[in-house]
Order: structure tokens, then C-alpha cells, then sequence
């Protein structure tokens, strides 16, 4: 069984910072968590989308590359209405890097809880494809997935298509452990 305490660590206005610690009882260890960021929202908001963010990220990257990962999450208000997505996840260090390790996630922070998970379940997803090498956007705004290029304005691609069917199921398995 595993654990998971959330403690609030410093006292900034704008950006809130928490210590997550992750308890594995089998091994009575201490496993080390990515480094996550979460700001806007509420403070409750916040402490569920870190909560569900850390558990996702594992469930996705695996213990070797989960403590690698530094991700800022911000949950804006009116994404939808002005960019027309419930979410978008950036690679930041995407154009140095073949397998990145810092990621920008953007949420509407205006979707019902349990939307806002799924949503951030997909991102989750594609923050997995850029870490393990699966998804790369060129300098041009061309990408490559699974060893193909797609150019800029292609249209229904693979790694959305793989990220929109695992969403739920992700959702769905993180929402069954609590």
C-alpha cells in the first residue's frame, strides 16, 4: 500500500509550493517524487491536482523516470473560451533535449472535477511521449511519433488519439485508489 501526505511548504502569494511524500509500506521506504508546481485555483484545487498529478506521472513514467521530472501545472481560467482546449502540455526543454524532463501543463480551471482530472490524465499522457522518447516537435512545428513525421498541420494524430484513449482508463484507475 501506498501513502501520500501533502504539507504546505513556505508562504508565497503567488506560487504555492507543497512537500508530497510518497510512504511504500511493503518496503518501508521513502520514494522520491518529481517536482511539481501547481498555481491558480483554489488551495483545495491545487492539492488535488498535485495529489492526482504525482500518482499519474508514476503510473505512466515508471519509478525510474518519475523523480526526474520538474512540472509546472497552471490551472487558468477561460482556456477554453479563449484557445479552445481543456488542456495543453508543453516540453520546455523539448528543443535541447531528446528526452525532456521539465513540462508545462495548462487546465481550464473552470471544468468540473472530475473533467479536469481526465483532462489531466491526457496531458500526463503526452508528457510521457515527449519523456520517453515517443513524441518530438521539431524547431518548424513538425512532429515525430513513433519514428514518423507529421507535418504541423496534420490532423488527427496518432498521439492524441492514444492520449484520448487512455484518459478515462487512467481517470478511472487513479479514482478507484482513493
Amino acid at each position: 500500500m501506498i501513502v501520500m501526505t501533502i504539507a504546505k511548504r513556505g508562504r508565497r502569494k503567488k506560487k504555492r509550493n507543497y512537500d508530497v511524500k510518497i510512504i511504500n509500506n511493503s518496503s518501508s521506504t521513502t520514494t522520491q517524487i518529481p517536482a511539481i508546481v501547481v498555481i491558480g485555483g483554489t488551495s483545495k484545487l491545487r492539492k488535488l491536482v498535485l495529489k492526482a498529478a504525482v500518482w499519474m506521472i508514476y503510473d505512466q513514467v515508471g519509478d525510474r523516470v518519475a523523480p526526474n521530472i520538474e512540472l509546472e501545472i497552471t490551472l487558468v481560467n477561460g482556456l477554453i473560451q479563449d484557445e479552445a482546449v481543456y488542456g495543453d502540455c508543453f516540453a520546455a526543454d523539448c528543443m535541447r533535449s531528446i528526452r525532456p524532463r521539465y513540462f508545462e501543463i495548462r487546465i481550464d480551471d473552470m471544468l468540473e472535477l472530475p473533467t479536469l482530472l481526465e483532462t489531466l490524465a491526457h496531458e500526463i499522457v503526452h508528457l510521457r511521449q515527449y519523456a520517453k522518447d515517443q513524441l518530438y516537435e521539431y524547431r518548424n512545428g513538425d512532429s515525430r511519433y513513433a519514428g514518423k513525421r507529421y507535418p504541423k498541420d496534420c490532423e488527427d494524430v496518432p498521439w492524441e488519439e492514444e492520449a484520448s484513449a487512455l484518459e478515462q482508463h487512467i481517470y478511472q484507475k487513479y479514482s478507484s485508489q482513493l
